[in-house]
């Protein structure tokens, strides 16, 4: 799993050499506090006030996750990779 938070309010997590199937069940990445919305699904994330949040609802969508913090993502694209939402 690779992470990281730019300053400006932006996360991105991304798996790394991910098996078929892989759940995730039990990792978790570290957000700093405040609202998150993923950019890409529009998904809100909620950590439940806890600073750490399950990778497997943040990938549970799409493989990979844009958070943006402020809790009200931009509209995400109708299409992400050439893939209809």
């Amino acid at each position: 799993m690779v992470a990281f938070a730019r300053t400006g309010g932006l996360a991105v997590i991304v798996p790394r050499l991910a098996r078929p199937g892989e759940t995730w069940a039990g990792t978790t990445v570290d957000l700093p506090g405040g609202p998150w919305a993923d950019v890409l699904t529009g998904d809100q994330v909620d950590s439940g006030g806890a600073d750490s949040v399950s990778v497997a609802s943040l990938l549970r969508r799409f493989p990979l996750a844009v958070l943006a913090s402020g809790g009200d993502p931009p509209r995400p694209p109708r299409a992400v990779l050439g893939r209809e939402w």
